[in-house]
């Protein structure tokens, strides 16, 4: 059995130093029998990246998404209403997807938004899940 805090790190990275302005904003969600996942990724310049590892242990494949811009200062004000870097880490479960920006990530056992979420951050999910559909 992985160890929740390795397993964490497999699916968002390490976190390095506290959340500073401009910093990534990433939607990503994994685990599951391959330990493959994807996601969305937002850049403080605009770029919207499609995110995609096929399996555990392989290399995270991002991809510019051509013709759109990330709303970054509305996604980061997302962040900031639901007092993201306030919110307790979470716990991961077989399949888990979760919010990163900067040092700092919450997590939740499955790939529906939990009821539980502050209201802003679970606009936030849906409008990047939606930033990236055909």
């Amino acid at each position: 059995m992985i160890p929740r805090a390795a397993f964490a790190a497999l699916l968002f990275g390490s976190a390095a130093a506290l959340a500073e302005p401009g910093e990534r904003i990433t939607l990503y969600c994994g685990g599951g029998f391959t330990g493959g996942g994807g996601g969305v990724a937002a850049e403080a310049d605009g770029r919207l990246l499609r995110l995609r590892r096929p399996r555990a242990g392989a290399p995270l494949e991002q991809m510019s998404v051509e013709g759109r811009t990330a709303p970054y200062a509305r996604w980061s004000a997302l962040l900031d209403a639901a007092r993201f870097d306030t919110l307790p880490r979470g716990e991961p479960g077989n399949m888990t997807c979760g919010i990163t920006r900067g040092a700092h990530h919450v997590m939740w056992p499955s790939t529906h938004t939990p009821t539980t979420l502050p209201a802003p951050l679970r606009d936030l999910v849906t409008e990047m899940r939606d930033a990236t559909r055909e």
